[in-house]
């Protein structure tokens, strides 16, 4: 696909994508880097995607959830291991 093409497919994606990440973070400052992240990782990963019927919003909205509960999983790692410190 065209880099062109896919900046346009993918910034048209861009609102969509910080709604999203506001309703799963639920906090406007991690939705703002839950978006960066996304689309950072997005440009490294162009060179994958496939466009299909369904265009690149399902694409980006995987790796914004992969993003997501990889914060969350690591937040808990991080409390387990500050509580085992505390007691």
């Amino acid at each position: 696909m065209d880099r062109e093409v896919f900046h346009q497919l993918a910034l048209a994606e861009l609102d969509s994508v910080y709604r999203m990440a506001l309703a799963l973070s639920r906090h406007p400052d991690e939705a703002s880097d839950l978006t960066q992240e996304t689309f950072a990782k997005a440009l490294a990963a162009e060179a994958t995607f496939e466009l299909r019927d369904h265009g690149i919003r399902p694409w980006l909205f995987r790796i914004l959830h992969n993003a997501f509960y990889t914060r969350v999983a690591k937040r808990k790692r991080q409390t387990t291991m500050a509580d085992d410190v505390l007691q």
